[in-house]
């Protein structure tokens, strides 16, 4: 009688374990299942958004437009977006394959240099542009004399020699191994040790160099970016706030706020991540740290089509712009005509518009 008790304890125990087991396994996999349809579908979103767009942008700057030096910015910052659209389609294929890259070891480092040359490009680009309204509203005499296209095309060519020397180092980071337990073969971050070689030095070197990536891609992709546009449209609303005849419109720092916010939501939670990753002294549960490097990841990524609208057609009369030709409504978002020179004259400008032309 005993020996039965004890025999259908063990077995209601082992059932009840097999049941929690399996209900675990069920909820982490439907966890899975809706991360991954959530992050396909944001993907093949910002694929769709950032193709045409920037396509949109980089066709009509490149044939239809005089080469200004706003034309010039814009279609670097289309240009750097677009690349990483394009490359897109890869990223898709491999989520809905539950991570499996049948694409090769080459691509696997060309996709991931791709994304960080893009990251680099874009927020540098976005630096520049933020340098080039400040200058234009602080010193609009200088900026009249000095603010050409050629001189637009060299810091042009400045940022992109820049940017592929910081993303340089990815394609040697990143490589391909094949898991022959599920039959699949997984992209992933080597940092240029080799997959078989388990020993503490190894580890060590990867420890290292992950750290290293880590600051350096919070420095030179965030902190340094961030803080030299917050300084930028700081001195430019500072400027507007001086001029009396311009604190009726709130239009001009609504603007500021709006492309500081967006630019902090994008990027923040994809670059401190990796630090709250590295912690000792934060513990996440895996279904949390999931979630969370999920929603980083599609917000970074969808920053490569949010640029076309947020810096073509913010500010604008939308009624108006839906009437009127696509070439017209990026011909008035690039219009040098109200220079930022004529904010100094004497006489004060007709309308708030003049000053929104520099933030935009």
């Amino acid at each position: 009688m005993v020996m039965e008790n004890v025999t259908d304890s063990l077995s209601l125990l082992w059932s009840n374990s097999t049941t929690i087991e399996t209900a675990t396994l069920a909820s982490e996999y439907t966890l899975y299942y809706y991360i991954q349809l959530f992050s396909i579908v944001s993907y093949s979103i910002t694929c769709l958004l950032g193709t045409s767009g920037n396509g949109l942008v980089i066709g009509i700057c490149t044939f239809k437009m005089t080469k200004t030096v706003n034309v010039i910015w814009f279609l670097n910052l289309a240009i750097a977006d677009f690349i990483f659209d394009i490359f897109l389609p890869l990223h898709i294929v491999s989520e809905a394959m539950y991570t499996n890259w049948p694409f090769g070891g080459f691509l696997c480092k060309i996709k991931n240099m791709v994304l960080y040359l893009n990251m680099m490009a874009s927020i540098s680009f976005l630096v520049v542009i933020s340098i080039d309204r400040c200058l234009s509203v602080l010193h609009p005499f200088w900026s009249r004399r000095y603010r050409k296209p050629n001189l637009a095309y060299k810091v042009a060519f400045v940022t992109w020699v820049f940017s592929v020397i910081v993303s340089s180092p990815y394609p040697a980071f990143y490589d391909t191994v094949a898991e022959w337990e599920y039959n699949t073969t997984v992209c992933f971050r080597s940092y240029a040790v080799p997959f078989e070689d388990f020993s503490e030095k190894a580890f060590s070197i990867m420890l290292m160099r992950h750290k290293v990536m880590i600051i350096t891609r919070f420095v030179t992709m965030f902190v340094v970016p961030f803080t030299i546009i917050i300084i930028c449209y700081g001195a430019i609303a500072v400027k507007i706030q001086q001029r009396p005849y311009h604190r009726t419109s709130s239009r001009p720092f609504r603007i500021i706020i709006t492309i500081l916010v967006l630019f902090f939501m994008c990027w923040f939670p994809f670059h401190s991540l990796p630090w709250l990753d590295a912690s000792e002294y934060i513990l996440w549960p895996y279904d949390v740290h999931l979630i969370a490097e999920t929603l980083a990841t599609c917000l970074a990524y969808f920053n490569s089509c949010l640029n076309p609208i947020l810096y073509f057609f913010m500010g604008r009369d939308f009624k108006d712009m839906f009437r009127r030709p696509i070439l017209s409504v990026f011909e008035g978002a690039f219009n040098e005509e109200q220079t930022p020179a004529s904010m100094d004259s004497r006489s004060p400008p007709k309308s708030s518009s003049e000053v929104e032309s520099c933030l935009l």
